[in-house]
């Protein structure tokens, strides 16, 4: 289905955390995509949503290469 550019904007740049209010119908539920963006930056990576050249939108995972030379 894929996602607006208001939802991909929200996803890269908006805290995630778990959110159960009783004054909004809007609840998050977003510690996995947290979760990930903390691994990535301990390994030095990224994480970024978007939009796919298929009609949806995509994740990319980015990690380093370190090459060690002996």
């Amino acid at each position: 289905m894929g996602a607006t550019d208001e939802q991909i904007e929200k996803l890269n740049n908006t805290p995630h955390y778990m959110v159960c209010d009783e004054n909004t119908t809007e609840q998050h539920h977003g510690l996995g995509l947290l979760i990930v963006k903390q691994i990535m930056s301990a390994h030095h990576g990224s994480v970024t949503v978007g939009h796919s050249s298929y009609g949806g939108f995509s994740v990319k995972l980015i990690l380093p290469i370190y090459l060690v030379y002996k």
